[in-house]
């Protein structure tokens, strides 16, 4: 489950304070960022990440240590027109031969399960619970090193944001011969739900996985809900129609194959549920890939 962490405000900020890298000297760059989307899911670009911003962290290495230094730890990277990503001051700087980590997580929120190890730039989501309460939610990430013992480079930190989790699109067809007028209890079961997301520095990034499936009989977990047309879902294959209201779900990267992945829901009413084997369609799902399912109703099948 998602933990919140409490802090005192701008505990973290204080801190860097002290830091060379904020003091401002005549000359020096301020380090700055820009963002985009490397690949899609829900968020397709970099506007759809403006309204809830990015959290990065970053560690500076300076020329005569081996001890890496936080600079930017969870710091709210928020968006404003005309002036484009920007932070709360101290604003920090750039420091001549230093080597630079940086890592950047959408969405910017105050948790726990976020960390940053400083001294290998290892960014790490733990205990990360999709489903419920987030059946709707990107998870993005981005890393980016630089060493100006090596290069003069003092442009924008550039955080190319990649998805952590796969999107699902159900859409369904009434082909029944009737107009339908309940689709209830869809649920999504059988699939692993909970894990930890590791990104190196240099981007690479994997899961490690609960071993844990949603139960059969869990409609809560990755349940929803379908927005029935006034009069009812009527028989007409020309119209297919989003199963789940909010349209796209996102789920953890996963093999599909060989497990028991199912698609439930109950048509007007029926005692018994109808069942689509997702495991039997795709051999798994990948992160930063949009998967689309459309499906037939007729009179006792999908």
């Amino acid at each position: 489950m998602r933990k919140q962490l409490t802090i005192a405000l701008w505990a973290a900020v204080v801190a860097a304070a002290c830091s060379k890298s904020t003091e401002t000297i005549a000359g020096r760059e301020a380090i700055a960022f820009r963002s985009e989307v490397a690949s899609r899911a829900i968020v397709e670009d970099e506007a759809g990440m403006r309204e809830g911003g990015i959290g990065v962290f970053g560690a500076v290495t300076y020329q005569s240590s081996t001890v890496a230094e936080t600079i930017f730890d969870n710091e709210h990277l928020m968006y404003e027109a005309g002036k484009g990503w920007y932070y709360a001051e101290p604003v920090r700087y750039w420091i001549p031969e230093s080597k630079y980590a940086f890592a950047g997580i959408y969405p910017y929120a105050e948790a726990a399960y976020y960390a940053f190890d400083a001294q290998t730039g290892v960014l790490t989501v733990a205990d990360y619970e999709s489903g419920e309460g987030h059946i709707d939610e990107d998870l993005m990430y981005a890393s980016h090193a630089r060493d100006l013992a090596l290069t003069t480079n003092r442009e924008a930190v550039p955080l190319a944001m990649h998805h952590a989790c796969a999107a699902l699109q159900f859409k369904i067809i009434n082909a029944s011969g009737s107009t339908v007028t309940a689709i209830d209890d869809i649920a999504l079961t059988g699939l692993l739900h909970n894990g930890t997301l590791t990104v190196q520095s240099d981007g690479t990034a994997t899961w490690t996985m609960v071993d844990e499936r949603v139960a059969e009989d869990d409609t809560t977990t990755f349940g929803g809900t379908f927005a029935m047309p006034e009069g009812g879902f009527e028989d007409d294959i020309r119209n297919p129609l989003p199963l789940y209201d909010k349209g796209i779900i996102t789920v953890l990267p996963q093999v599909l194959r060989g497990q028991a992945v199912k698609l439930t829901m109950r048509i007007n009413g029926a005692t018994e549920a109808r069942t689509v084997n997702l495991s039997n369609i795709a051999d798994k799902w990948e992160a930063g890939k949009r998967y689309v399912y459309t499906m037939t109703l007729t009179n006792d099948t999908i």
